[in-house]
């Protein structure tokens, strides 16, 4: 099996930095890893713009990031400029195209139908529904042909039913492709309950008390992306004791979120009870997990996509007490390893809704969420219980530690498997109408540029297949190999060298005109072949036998 992936820079296949550490950045990242060292696969495709394959220090760190050691030198990994990808899958081998999100789902099946030659089946990552840019890119694939062999794989049973929805008020009775739940993986081994004394080491480390009732969030902290902690400080304020702590960390969404939640717990007199960690590095998120006695998070905002936060901490036997909202009800199982708080949606948002086009993402997310409420007085109510019963959160994590198991990285990676030669098997089984129709309505879906309308117009004229060339000296200079062709690597995967060549090697006795050099160039596409030429004009490498005019 053979995956390819657009990707337009190579941050995914590259070490995290501190602004990317995000759930679903590290999703995806940890997706293409495995698929590059996953036996099933025999090769990952990627392919970037042709600015970004000049960076050869670049490609080379993203190749040695993503291949383990035993998969190097084995051609798993490929990396090519967009423009190569008609050469690259003339193959007809079967592959799986991965898009990475809702908003390019239009552009890669207008890729995938303009370009492929053998079946090619589509699978498309979500994180998140309420989000501006994939509705515009669906509502061109809805008015695409249907492709039954394509997949939207949602990570939660909450966000299909949210999608069926919206493509429903969009006026589409049954998606046109397969939806498909399957959530984020977690590895489980590296997030596994604590030792009593790696529990106390980190205790220690924040200077907690061994004897402590520690409740942990650890996700990102600000109302832009995650949650408004105002419910929570004033939850654990109302439900705590002289022996309950709270411990708050994760990479901050503005640069007051912070300062805000050390103001409250200040205000509600809890501040020498608590910790605030700041930006916690991924190698170090299970050991801060350790500190904890149960898990908390009360999310009310639309980026939340499954909830990989409180997968972790289930991870690492501690219950999860979260809000009933999207995917977290996914893993959490109330009463049997952790709590759902009861979360409203308070219709109202149709002002937002409105400048939606204008409105940017996190300022959308911030708006939004303030039209959810999460029940306080539950939370408040969950969290002394919790603290109060060691005995029950013994319990809890027990079963929250068996659950997360269901997210093991070899029980998804199976799921994908599974999925993937499903899609592949009904691509390889496409009939030759539903093809003729589906590549006959690509150009709806990528609308590209008209380049030669537009720009033509503003030239003297467009060059003629009559018009007569010559080799010019400095071209022969190149024919001897007396001289380089000069030009930008950005280019020069646009037209390789050998296709210059063989332009001024047809020159090379005597004038030609142009429909004659081109047809020398070998291509598929007459296009190519005068994009060389002019190159060889423009550097002067070859010239007009007679002036322009």
């Amino acid at each position: 099996m053979r995956l390819s992936v657009f990707l337009e820079d190579c941050h995914y296949l590259s070490k995290p930095t501190e602004s990317v550490r995000h759930g679903a950045f590290l999703a995806s990242a940890a997706f293409f890893k495995w698929v590059a060292n996953e036996p099933a696969f025999d090769k990952l495709e990627v392919f970037l713009p042709p600015a970004v394959m000049g960076d050869a220090q670049v490609i080379r760190e993203a190749a040695e990031h993503t291949l383990e050691p035993q998969s190097r030198g084995r051609g798993r990994l490929s990396f090519y400029p967009v423009h190569q990808l008609p050469e690259v899958w003339a193959d007809e081998v079967p592959r799986v195209l991965r898009s990475i999100d809702p908003q390019f789902m239009a552009r890669d099946r207008y890729l995938r139908d303009s370009c492929a030659k053998g079946p090619v089946a589509l699978s498309v990552d979500t994180h998140i529904v309420a989000e501006y840019e994939s509705w515009a890119s669906l509502r061109r694939v809805l008015d695409a042909p249907e492709v039954a062999f394509d997949s939207v794989q949602c990570i939660s049973h909450s966000l299909r039913d949210a999608l069926v929805s919206s493509l429903n008020s969009l006026g589409c009775d049954t998606p046109p492709f397969r939806l498909d739940v399957i959530p984020r993986p977690v590895n489980i081994e590296r997030f596994r309950p604590p030792t009593l004394g790696e529990k106390l080491e980190s205790r220690r480390a924040l200077r907690i008390p061994d004897s402590a009732n520690v409740a942990i969030f650890l996700s990102r902290v600000g109302p832009h992306s995650k949650a408004d902690l105002y419910p929570l400080v004033q939850a654990f304020a109302r439900s705590s004791g002289p022996n309950d702590w709270l411990v708050i960390g994760g990479g901050p969404t503005s640069d007051t979120a912070y300062a805000r939640v050390k103001d409250w717990l200040a205000e509600a007199g809890v501040l020498d009870r608590a910790r605030l960690l700041g930006s916690c590095p991924q190698e170090e998120v299970p050991q801060r997990l350790w500190t904890g006695d149960f898990f908390v998070l009360p999310c009310d905002n639309p980026s939340e996509g499954l909830g990989i936060a409180p997968v972790e901490a289930m991870a690492c036997g501690l219950p999860a007490l979260v809000s009933d909202w999207d995917g977290m009800r996914e893993a959490v199982r109330n009463g049997h390893n952790g709590y759902l708080v009861p979360t409203y949606w308070a219709p109202g948002s149709s002002r937002i809704a409105e400048f939606s086009p204008f409105n940017p993402h996190l300022s959308e997310c911030l708006l939004l969420s303030q039209c959810v409420v999460v029940d306080q007085e539950v939370l408040e109510q969950r969290m002394r219980l919790l603290f109060r019963d060691e005995a029950l959160r013994e319990r809890l994590g027990i079963a929250a530690r068996e659950s997360a198991a269901a997210f093991r990285p070899e029980v998804i990676g199976e799921k994908l498997i599974r999925t993937f030669s499903e899609q592949l098997h009904a691509a390889g089984s496409e009939r030759d109408a539903s093809k003729t129709a589906r590549k006959a309505a690509a150009c709806r879906l990528g609308l590209p540029s008209n380049y030669d309308r537009i720009l033509k117009a503003q030239a003297t004229r467009s060059l003629s297949a009559s018009d007569v060339l010559e080799l010019a000296p400095s071209g022969r200079e190149v024919l001897e190999g007396r001289r380089e062709f000069p030009t930008y690597f950005e280019v020069g995967l646009l037209s390789p060298p050998r296709a210059m060549q063989s332009a001024l090697e047809c020159l090379a006795d005597g004038p030609r005109e142009l429909r004659e050099v081109a047809e020398t160039i070998k291509s598929d596409r007459s296009e190519d072949s005068i994009f060389t030429v002019a190159l060889l004009l423009k550097r002067g490498f070859v010239r007009f036998r007679k002036s322009i005019g």
